[in-house]
């Protein structure tokens, strides 16, 4: 796992006015905390925290140059515009290399444009809850579907992963992550133009003995 360093500076300044400012002076406000680390009130870079952001989200791991020294954190939440998607706000959780961290890391499916225009992936599950050592952590789990037939699927048991001991995988392991189902087929129905020569048409009953009574129908005299 690649580990980006990201500048950052305390801040002595918080609530919603002081954030306000501090997103105009193109600074994202964000906190650092741990077991062993005070809670840090930090301010970062916008344009740093926003190329970071684009290849990195939540459980991913980066290294917190603040005041000449790195700490190793965790991405835990992030926060953005509803409309611009800029970053509000970070939080980071500092790790300690002989404790454990618990996280969801999703999944990532690799070989849907194998499945044709007949076969879906069906997923029932966006990731797996693990709990490892930093030094183990991983930012995905890749689930390759390439190949797969009607009916095939998988459990969190059946995950590459289940077999490495040194990631505690906390989800269940009889839980489904996916199955390939079939695809509904819309058929268009059939135009006058496509009914086979020689097929006969419905018959309307009623129209033609009408017009039959008609005919033989006498006038009064």
């Amino acid at each position: 796992m690649n580990t980006t360093v990201l500048k950052a500076q305390t801040r002595n300044t918080t609530g919603t006015n002081k954030a306000k400012k501090l997103r105009q002076s193109h600074l994202v406000p964000g906190i650092l905390y741990g077991s062993k680390t005070d809670n840090l009130n930090i301010v970062f870079d916008q344009i740093e925290l926003a190329k970071f952001l684009q290849t990195n989200a939540k459980g991913s791991t980066a290294n917190i140059l603040l005041e000449g020294e790195e700490i190793f954190a965790i991405v835990r939440e992030v926060q953005r515009d509803p409309i611009k998607r800029t970053p509000l706000h970070i939080d980071f959780q500092a790790l300690q290399s002989d404790e454990k961290i618990r996280i969801t890391v999703p999944f990532v499916f690799i070989g849907r444009e194998t499945l044709g225009e007949t076969l879906i992936l069906q997923e029932f599950a966006s990731g797996v809850e693990i709990q490892v050592l930093p030094k183990d952590l991983i930012d995905r789990v890749e689930v390759d579907i390439s190949g797969s037939s009607y009916g095939d699927s998988m459990t969190i048991g059946e995950l590459e992963i289940a077999k490495n001991e040194d990631i505690e995988i906390l989800s269940e392991y009889s839980d489904p992550i996916y199955s390939i189902i079939e695809a509904d087929v819309f058929e268009e129905p059939e135009t006058d133009e496509e009914i086979e020569e020689g097929e006969e048409m419905p018959e309307v009953i009623g129209e033609e003995g009408e017009e039959e009574e008609e005919e033989t129908e006498e006038k009064p005299e």
